[in-house]
């Protein structure tokens, strides 16, 4: 156990934040999911296009800042 505790010092983090971060690889999280799944836009839409395509096709009913977000950080951008 002394080993183990010496990693996660070195690591800057606390036990039950490793075994949350473990936890989550397991098992992903809803919101996680869901986010996945705007990884099929291709950039041609805006965010209120994709909020609105979500709804209808995953039945998701996600905030338009949360779609703003997620498409900023994966690089997603419409076509205009």
């Amino acid at each position: 156990m002394v080993r183990f505790n010496h990693y996660v010092r070195i690591a800057g983090v606390s036990r039950s934040g490793y075994y949350k971060w473990v936890k989550r690889q397991e098992r992903p999280s809803q919101k996680h999911l869901e986010d996945e799944q705007l990884q099929e836009v291709e950039g041609i839409y805006g965010y209120r296009r994709v909020k609105v395509w979500m709804k209808r096709k995953y039945k998701l009913d996600i905030n338009h800042k949360r779609v703003q977000r997620l498409m900023r950080e994966m690089g997603i951008q419409s076509g205009q």
